[in-house]
This record gives structure tokens, sequence and C-alpha cells, in this order.
């Protein structure tokens, strides 16, 4: 019996030198590098995901007293009563060695009471938000994760589109960045309703776990669980918890195997034939319990090639680094010196420049490891191929 995952490598190779030959090579990899680069990014492989840390200083750049939305006076007024009844140290509770001076008389502050006194007044600050101050950060919370489905589902699309431009331009030889649009917009769609209802059918597993989790958190460290409100019975209840847990684990380990037959099979199948993602996921899922043994071995083979690949691919990013590092060096000491005095607008300069240069940096090391991309589509395309029955027509199998 022949292993398909072992016995391809070499002819996915050859594959792969001979897409990286011929006239017009310069275009053909600039165009297959960049389009390799954004699916990456919109599939997370280049870090894609949506970065909210730029909401986390907000806070430190807006005066209270500058606020005229109703209702924040009062949680401004909350918390300043609340941090006025933190005892000293509690904040640096991490060294116990702080003294608390109460009149003449000086005492250490145990972390027990620490703790104690943390909570309460943690509890008290929550109590004291005003109801529509709450409904109104519930609705921006709405309106705000709507808006990021809408965005999510749009970069799913493209993201989609580019994977099938992707394989139809190695399988042809005929790299375009927007010219196949028309031809896998269908199929982008199909893929991506897909997709989203596999994500909505993961999602509430995932509010369940963290619940579990905050649960559990409350419990342990002794906060008063009547402030979660409908919930504070069920949060109480341990066996409950651990029942949830369990069964939101589970789903998403059937989730994750879909999500893998559907990446490694399903996709490909869409794109040789006119099938949609559905019925490609329900073959592609029948086609891996009749070849389970064939599977095993590809994804030995994989995390092999990914290894060695991963060898390759950090050896060549550390060569590409050191003229990036030169320049940032380079930059440092020119912006050090005017940012010294406290310049907003250096620092502002500084952190777009950064950001530029990892941008511009992600995207010539998706170029110039194009090939590495492109032999792993190669091979997963040729594997299926290999495991199809052969009463599948209009398929061209690699010898």
């Amino acid at each position: 019996m022949t292993w398909h995952a072992i016995d391809l490598i070499q002819p996915t190779i050859d594959q792969t030198k001979s897409f990286f030959s011929g006239p017009g090579l310069m275009t053909k990899w600039i165009k297959i590098g960049f389009l390799i680069f954004v699916f990456s990014m919109l599939s997370g492989g280049g870090g894609s995901n949506f970065n909210f840390n730029s909401f986390n200083n907000l806070g430190d750049a807006m005066r209270w007293e500058e606020m005229e939305t109703p209702g924040f006076e009062n949680i401004k007024t909350s918390i300043d009563e609340t941090i006025a009844g933190v005892p000293l140290g509690t904040i640096d509770k991490i060294n116990f060695s702080n003294f608390v001076g109460d009149d003449k008389e000086t005492k250490m502050l145990g972390s027990e009471d620490i703790d104690t006194s943390l909570k309460a007044n943690i509890e008290e600050a929550i109590a004291n938000i005003p109801q529509e101050t709450v409904d109104g950060a519930i609705l921006i919370i709405i309106v705000a994760v709507i808006v990021l489905f809408l965005i999510g589902i749009v970069l799913t699309m493209i993201k989609n589109i580019v994977f099938f431009t992707i394989l139809e331009g190695i399988t042809t030889n005929r790299v375009k960045v927007l010219g196949y649009v028309g031809k896998f917009y269908d199929k982008a769609v199909s893929l991506t309703i897909l997709e989203i209802i596999m994500g909505l059918i993961s999602l509430p597993f995932g509010l369940i776990l963290a619940f579990v989790g905050i649960s559990l958190f409350m419990t342990l460290t002794g906060f008063d669980l009547s402030i979660l409100g409908p919930f504070a019975g069920l949060a109480s209840n341990i066996p409950a918890l651990i029942g949830l847990a369990g069964l939101s684990i589970i789903v998403f380990i059937i989730m994750g195997l879909v999500g893998f037959v559907l990446g490694q099979f399903g996709v490909y199948w869409m794109y040789l034939s006119k099938m949609s993602a559905w019925d490609s996921l329900k073959k592609s899922v029948s086609l891996v319990t009749g070849n389970l043994g064939q599977v095993a071995i590809l994804i030995i083979m994989q995390v092999v090639l990914g290894l060695v690949v991963g060898i390759i691919a950090l050896i060549a990013v550390l060569i590409m680094l050191i003229p990036f590092a030169i320049v940032g060096i380079i930059g440092a000491l020119i912006l050090i010196p005017l940012a010294a005095g406290g310049n907003a607008a250096v620092l502002i300069i500084a952190i777009g420049l950064l950001i530029i240069g990892i941008f511009i940096f992600s995207l010539i090391a998706a170029i110039v490891l194009a090939p590495l991309s492109v032999f792993f589509f190669y091979y997963n395309l040729n594997f299926l191929k290999k495991i199809l029955p052969s009463r599948v027509e209009g398929i061209t199998r690699i010898r």
C-alpha cells in the first residue's frame, strides 16, 4: 500500500519549481506573493485579528470634568467615593511591606484585609452605576458587535475569493489579482455563509465558557454572585457549571474537526467542482471517513513538513530582518532625542512609521517565502485528487 502524503512530496516540489520559472517570473512571483499576503492576513496567519488595544488608553485621554453626558457624573462620584474607601497600599498589594497609617497608630495591612476591602468596594462601585449608563453601554456594545460582524463578513468574503484566486493562478500558471473575482464570487458566497453558520453555532458555547470562567473566579475569590442578576443561581451551581463547560468543550472539538475537514478538503473540492460549500463538506466528511489511514499519514507529514518549512522560513525572516533592524536603529537614534521632551507628535510619527515598517516587512516576507506557501497549496490539492474516487470526472490527477 502506498501512502499518498509521502509519495506526493517530490512531485509537488517539481510542480512548485515549474511554477516559479519561465518568462514573466518576477511579475508572477510578486502577484502570487501579494495574494498570499492578503490571504494570510485575513485568515489570521499574518496576525489579522482585530486589535482593540487602541481603546485601552481611551480613559487616559479623557477628563471627568469635561464629560457632559448624563449619568457620567454619578459614575465619577461613585468611583471617587470608592477610591476614598480603599485602604492605602491596596493597589500595591503585591508588596506586603506597605504600612498603613491610622492617625498616629501604624499597622501592617494583611492580604486578606486587602482582598475583602477591595471586593467590597468593587461591588459597591458596580451597584452605584446608574441604570441609564448601563443601558447606554449595552446599546453601544450591541452596535459595535453588529458593525464588527458586518466587517467580518466582508473580510471573510475577500479571503475566500483570494483563496480560489490563488488556486486558479497556480493551476493555470496565470496569476491575476482581481481577474478571477467574478468567476469565484458564487463559491466565495457559499463558503462564507457556511463559515458564518459554523461561527454562530460556536458563539453561544464560547459565551458559556466565558460565563463559567467568570462564575468560578467570583466563587473562588468570594465575590457576591448577586451582581450577576438572574444568572446568580446558575453561577453558584458548580456541577451545572462543570457540565456546561464539558458540553462546550465537546462542541468546540466537533466544530474544530468540521473546520479541519472543510479547510483541508472541502474548499479544494469546491474549487475542482461546481458544488456548494455544504455539499462539499458533506462529501468531504464521507471521503475522510473512507480514507482514515491516508488522512492520518497526511496529518503527520504536514507536521513534519511544517517544522522543516518553519525552520527555513525562520532563517529567511532573520536574514530579511537585518536591513529593517538597521533602519529601525537609525530611526530610533533620530526620534528618541526629539521625543525626550514629551513631544506627542514625534511619538505618533514613530508609532506610524513602526506600523508601516511592519506592514512592508510582512508583505516582502510573503513575497520572498511565496514558494513555501505555493508548495502547500499544491500539496493539499494533489492529495485530494489522489483520494478522490476514480468516478469523479473532470479532474487532472498527478502521477
